[in-house]
């Protein structure tokens, strides 16, 4: 018998996902902590509208040692509204990684999915150990990962000087712009891939998918009356904050120099250890491909609504060949890459796409 119990989550195992989840991650510089307070199963409802979660529990210590949330979320595959599945928050124990436990918690994974089943996912390319045993793995039992593109999560840190648009006025949603701003999205999926199905009624009436934000937190961007661009600046340490563990030594000497010249220049403030790193993330961010104009004046928006109420660092991410990806030069920024996979436990299975259709990738959902 295995030495670990594969099962559904229980509402008694959210300390547990939430220990397993902020255990510290160590990169080149610092180590993080990513949590979920005060609730990992409020939080899974922001990611998935509906999450279904499975845990591995060791038998022996009763101890939560690995996580995945394979849950659905509604979006739009080939113009069509799908409900589909990601599988996010895939966490497993630094002392349980190498060994089968992957292999079982697969195995559980293709009684939810079946044979005709499939879901995304995103692997970051410096996560070496994920595409090794994931993506690049190819172990019997595990499933069949398909690369898609590269998916590109931008921090912008700051603002440089901007053309001001003659065509564009920008201005606050308010309650009444929700059909206008719902049927933006039903134009949009004729052009996006995977862009998820809002409907911005959600903001109204509480619902979950919508924590954190509100419909004031919108912004509109028209030209000639007509609206060409939307997005939010979503802030989600409410439930959803990511600590800095620890820097390495020399890091941690050079801190109060960096932050200083971030306040002069721009650039991510680096806390002490033990605390939270400051951000915020865009929602939405629409505009059709190719009006890079709209985009320019949305997030130049975005960012001076992100200042204003105390943000310094503001994340987005694009695929690799949205053509709007030339707007962020206008920010000073850093970035981090990762792939995006369709998987499945049948090559058959997975969709055929339209490539005519740019990937959309919702930043504070990944």
């Amino acid at each position: 018998m295995s030495a670990y119990a594969i099962r559904a989550v229980q509402a008694g195992d959210d300390e547990g996902i939430r220990r397993l989840l902020g255990a510290p991650q160590p990169s080149a510089l610092l180590a993080l902590g990513f949590e979920r307070a005060p609730s990992y199963l409020q939080a899974a409802t922001v990611s998935h509208v509906q999450p279904e979660i499975l845990v591995a529990q060791h038998r022996d210590t009763a101890d939560i040692v690995a996580v995945v949330n394979l849950g659905q979320r509604p979006v739009f595959v080939n113009g069509e509204r799908c409900d589909v599945r990601f599988a996010g928050d895939l966490r497993v124990a630094a002392a349980h990684q190498g060994g089968r436990l992957l292999v079982y918690l697969s195995r559980k994974m293709r009684d939810i999915l079946g044979e005709s089943g499939w879901y995304q996912t995103i692997i970051l390319n410096e996560n070496e150990r994920s595409r090794s045993a994931l993506a690049q793995g190819g172990r019997a039992g595990m499933p069949f990962y398909a690369p898609q593109i590269n998916v590109e999560t931008f921090t912008l840190t700051g603002s440089k000087q901007q053309e001001a648009s003659t065509d564009c006025s920008v201005r606050k949603a308010t309650v009444s712009d929700i059909p206008v701003m719902n049927g933006f999205v039903q134009k949009m999926s004729r052009y996006y891939q995977f862009l998820p199905a809002y409907d911005f009624n959600g903001l109204l009436t509480g619902e979950a998918y919508f924590r954190g934000l509100s419909i004031q937190d919108f912004i509109l961007v028209e030209r000639h009356g007509d609206l060409c661009a939307l997005g939010a600046v979503w802030d989600q340490k409410a439930f959803k904050q990511t600590r800095v563990v620890s820097y390495k030594p020399w890091i941690n000497l050079l801190r109060p120099v960096y932050n200083l010249w971030t306040r002069l220049l721009g650039g991510l403030h680096l806390p002490p250890a033990g605390e939270l790193l400051d951000y915020r993330l865009v929602h939405s961010p629409l505009t059709t491909p190719d009006d890079t104009e709209a985009f320019a004046v949305l997030l130049q928006a975005l960012w001076e609504h992100c200042s204003q109420a105390g943000g310094r660092a503001l994340s987005l991410s694009l695929s690799a060949n949205d053509p709007r990806r030339t707007v962020i030069r206008n920010f000073r920024h850093f970035f981090m890459a990762g792939t995006h996979y369709l998987a499945s436990f049948s090559r058959d299975s997975l969709p055929v796409l339209d490539e005519r259709l740019v990937p959309y990738f919702e930043c504070g959902r990944l």
